[in-house]
């Protein structure tokens, strides 16, 4: 996949159709499912693991889902948009506000992975504490 194009040139050989019984809607959230799945197995979620995803728009919040399809693993969605609350909570999570975000609080240092879903880059100083085992 090459990002943000409005045309780009591949040949034949490359290309998968889209099966007919694959609504649309569905079929463009291809290329950020897959961005999703490899960040889900970058972070390896396992049973009893807390995952903060930072960022509930596309990517982020298909990190989310595929993350909470592992038992037992708990999943915190962090985002400063507050427009994204109400999709969060219809998927079951309680969106969490920026300065409401694991990584302000003590309970930082249960957190098995955070993944960051969005463009403007972390704190490294903030995910790296988090992280530190």
């Amino acid at each position: 996949m090459y990002p943000h194009q409005d045309h780009y040139v591949v040949p034949a050989s490359a290309v998968l159709e889209v099966p007919d019984d694959v609504p649309a809607k569905r079929a463009v959230l291809a290329a950020n499912m897959e961005t999703a799945i490899n960040g889900v197995w970058d972070a390896e979620p396992m049973l009893g693991e807390h995952i903060c995803v930072i960022g509930a728009g596309v990517v982020g919040t298909l990190v989310a889902y595929l993350c909470a399809q592992v038992p037992g693993v708990n999943v915190q969605l962090v985002d400063i948009n507050p427009e994204r609350r109400q999709l969060a909570e219809q998927l079951g999570w309680h969106l969490l506000p920026r300065n409401k975000s694991p990584m302000t609080r003590t309970v930082s240092s249960t957190l098995a992975a955070i993944l960051q879903a969005y463009a403007k880059p972390l704190n490294g100083l903030a995910v790296k504490g988090a992280l530190s085992k």
